[in-house]
């Protein structure tokens, strides 16, 4: 007797959480235009030779709690110089390849969008695809080092609070493009770092 009130409360419970779910179900609405995911997509530079394969790589992340997160199961479609090279599809992390072998060397633009649905929105994004013969060497430049130093006052009087040098808002160094132009022309493929 005892067992048998047992089994009707447990089978009460499983029709009660039933009904529940079912009816959560029924108020979900349908995700409509309005309820899109707001992705952003990141297209990392590729450095490559004319005739060799180089893996061009794109992420789609939406801004999470804490961190950016990936958005797996999407389309991506992958332009090089305005002409559609083929689309892959974003894994669990968000990141989707596509191989790609340039013919001539140069500077394209890799223009990397996602293929329109009913889930996500994401604005284009690009990237530089520099595909350079091997034997020119590379000059890495990190764009900081380019700003001209100020000066430090005779008398040095810190100011409160104490500020640090931002680069961006430093002038050019003089005659640092210049040099550089030229180095570019004759000498180096040029490389320009920056901390952003």
């Amino acid at each position: 007797m005892w067992h048998g009130w047992m089994g009707f409360g447990n089978a009460a419970a499983r029709l009660v959480l039933t009904l529940l779910l079912v009816g959560a179900l029924e108020e979900a609405p349908a995700v409509g235009a309005a309820d899109k995911i707001t992705g952003s997509l990141v297209v990392r530079d590729a450095l490559a030779m004319p005739g060799r394969p180089v893996m061009l790589q794109a992420r789609l992340v939406h801004d999470g709690l804490l961190q950016q997160a990936g958005i797996g199961g999407e389309q991506l479609e992958f332009l090089v110089a305005g002409k559609k090279i083929g689309t892959a599809m974003s894994g669990g992390d968000g990141r989707a390849f596509r191989e790609y072998t340039p013919r001539m060397p140069g500077n394209q633009v890799i223009t990397v969008r996602l293929v329109p649905n009913k889930r996500v929105e994401s604005p284009e994004a690009t990237a530089t695809l520099a595909c350079w013969e091997r034997r020119r060497p590379i000059l890495l430049v990190e764009a900081a080092a380019l700003a001209e130093v100020p000066r430090a006052p005779s008398f040095p009087l810190p100011s409160l609070p104490l500020e640090i040098a931002d680069p961006a808002g430093l002038p050019p160094a003089p005659d640092a493009a210049e040099e550089l132009k030229r180095l570019a022309e004759f000498f180096y493929n040029v490389i320009y770092l920056s901390s952003s």
